[in-house]
């Protein structure tokens, strides 16, 4: 089933060279590239396409969308597919409506958007179209941005085995075969005729990193006379200036000091040149600036991934009377940035960060705290800082009830069981302390996860030893299932240690030998085993609190809520731990009531025999019996 939306753009009047062209070519076959759920605008995967001029009459992006899982397909919701397409500049997505501040300058109006829906079907139903004609510009330079919608909307969690998948084909259908004629270079219909103004400067590029570009003339080119105009232009390229911000700020300098009253005003458009010049101070097709006279006052503004091509400022000052100087100075600062004011990072609002999708790289906000917006200025959902610090701690002091189960565990000689209990305590805390996108956030080790790895694995691990602890199995059928048990789970946390399967195998297995040893315990006194005071102090209590923090993990756990739910789990899980723990010593090879033989295969113990070949008498016979205080008999 194709779906087709026709994007009609304003026809210019193109004609082309008869060529041997062919009718029909695929211009680009790119994917399939995974989606991810919009939180910032770092979070959109971005694709250039260079529609070449032969095809710009009419071509086709044809998208393919899969759903693909670790499990049941029919497990990761349906969804939709957000395209945004502009041409000469990436676009810039907003699903949420975020404000941005007053000096962005920011038109959504040309970009074209569509969402597609997105089923588990394959992949008939999932197969659309967007058709352009006659879209009228030589260079066919178009950027694709796509994304998920933001899952802030509602609380629908995304199994972690669900990934979203996109491909695109662009389809270029040629029209030199239907007319003829002369195709003129863009750049030259672009050329500025220095004429139209006073003055013009063409500033020069002088690139110091990725996305950080200066630009500058050489010429004394900032003192400007009253009542006209100086123009200044300048070219955004394509890959090294449209993942930027392109920020310009003019004001008044300290040299030809301006008189009190007067106004500057600046006109700043791409590819209007004679309308800026001659409309320096009423600016209808561009964007205005204007400063009232003193002396170091400025204004700047910002064009967050800023469209290609040549852009022009114009720059005048009107004297407020009679008694104006010819000449005053002005300062003028243009150049391609990262992030608009640093993502306000000074105010623990967001990071700037670098990315990279196909061919581009780009910078973008990452906002923290519920800070939202190209600069993390829309504050409408951001979370205090004292809140931030009451959830941080929630999830990380949480952790802590695992400390006294290993102390326990120590005391009673469960050594294996309280390295597990210690392991989680402290990956647990630092993992929760990372794991949010709050100013106050920790990270112990760069590896986000592996910390990540070590709390699933660790807290997998600390129920399977409980519980194997419980069943009081012999110390080498005990060490078996520990290493097979640490074994399996470490692999099944590596596949998908999101899945419920990943808890649930090992922790209903272990139940199940659990099931076996009481059984045959009973059968073997003939008399119910636990004894009831077990029961009553500690393995119905244990289970309960087991039971309440799983129903709450899988049943009740939202990302609303998850803050305080996640951190009852904790709670409960080691309050199960400390009540499961057994009362009586495991038996350790350090007692004495053990012996062991390699000739015997007894358990414990070991037999030293001396002989002498050549002596008929016995020989002689040395045992050695390891108690707790270390004492040797023989």
């Amino acid at each position: 089933m194709w779906s087709t939306l026709i994007v009609g753009v304003s026809l210019l009047t193109l004609t082309f060279s008869e060529e041997d062209v062919p009718p029909f070519r695929v211009l680009l076959n790119f994917g399939p590239i995974s989606l991810a759920f919009f939180e910032d605008v770092g979070n959109q995967e971005v694709i250039f396409v260079q529609v070449p001029s032969e095809y710009m009459s009419e071509f086709v992006f044809e998208w393919t969308f899969v759903i693909t899982g670790d499990g049941k397909l029919s497990d990761c919701p349906k969804t939709d597919v957000v395209v945004l397409v502009r041409q000469f500049g990436l676009p810039i997505p907003n699903p949420q409506n975020a404000s941005h501040p007053e000096s962005t300058i920011i038109n959504y109006n040309d970009t074209i958007q569509k969402s597609f829906p997105i089923t588990e079907t394959y992949p008939d139903e999932n197969q659309f179209s967007m058709s352009f004609l006659n879209a009228g510009d030589i260079t066919g330079e178009y950027y694709v941005s796509l994304f998920l919608p933001p899952l802030s909307n509602s609380d629908i969690e995304i199994p972690s085995g669900c990934k979203y998948l996109a491909q695109l084909t662009v389809i270029g259908r040629s029209t030199v075969h239907y007319n003829q004629a002369t195709v003129e270079s863009q750049y030259e219909i672009q050329t500025l005729n220095s004429n139209l103004y006073n003055t013009n400067y063409s500033l020069e590029r002088a690139r110091s990193s990725i996305l950080s570009t200066d630009f500058s003339t050489m010429k004394e080119g900032y003192n400007v006379t009253y009542n006209s105009s100086v123009t200044y232009s300048w070219i955004l390229e394509p890959y090294s200036d449209v993942g930027g911000t392109l920020r310009v700020t003019v004001g008044f300098g300290t040299g030809h000091l301006a008189v009190n009253g007067s106004i500057l005003r600046a006109c700043i458009s791409r590819n209007s040149y004679g309308a800026v010049g001659n409309e320096w101070n009423n600016c209808i097709h561009g964007y205005q600036m204007i400063v009232v006279g003193k002396t170091a006052a400025s204004q700047t503004r910002y064009w967050p991934f800023p469209k290609t091509g040549i852009w022009v400022l114009a720059v005048g000052v009107e004297c407020p009377s009679d008694s104006c100087i010819d000449l005053v100075t002005i300062d003028l600062n243009v150049d391609v940035i990262n992030c608009i004011e640093s993502c306000h990072s000074d105010n623990d609002q967001g990071d700037c960060k670098l990315y990279r999708t196909d061919v581009l790289f780009f910078s973008a906000c990452d906002c923290k705290g519920g800070w939202q917006g190209i600069a993390c200025t829309d504050g409408t959902n951001a979370v205090p800082r004292s809140r931030q610090l009451l959830m941080t701690l929630l999830l990380t002091l949480s952790n802590f009830v695992f400390f006294p189960c290993g102390v326990i565990a120590v005391i009673k000689r469960y050594y294996s069981e309280s390295v597990v209990y210690f392991f989680v305590m402290f990956f647990s805390t630092f993992y929760h302390a990372c794991d949010n996108d709050f100013a106050i956030a920790f990270c112990l080790i760069p590896s986000y996860n592996t910390l990540q790895f070590s709390d699933f694995y660790g807290s997998i691990t600390a129920m399977w030893v409980t519980l194997i602890a419980v069943a009081k199995l012999s110390f080498r059928l005990e060490s078996f299932f520990h290493v097979i048990g640490i074994m399996a789970i470490g692999v099944a946390v590596t596949y998908n240690r999101f899945s419920a399967l990943t808890t649930l195998i090992p922790v209903l297995f272990a139940l199940f030998i659990l099931a076996l040893k009481w059984g045959k315990q009973c059968r073997a006194t003939q008399h119910c085993y636990p004894e009831k005071w077990d029961w009553l102090f500690s393995i119905v209590p244990g289970s309960i609190c087991a039971i309440v923090g799983f129903v709450l993990f899988a049943f009740v756990e939202t990302p609303s809520n998850y803050f305080y739910v996640h951190s009852m789990w904790h709670v409960l899980m080691g309050s199960a731990v400390l009540f499961l723990i057994p009362k009586e010593k495991k038996h350790s090879w350090l007692e004495t009531d053990r012996n062991f033989s390699f000739c015997e295969s007894n358990v414990a113990g070991t037999l030293y025999s001396n002989v002498d070949i050549g002596d008929s008498s016995p020989p002689t016979v040395f045992r050695m019996e390891m108690s707790d205080s270390s004492s040797t008999s023989s």
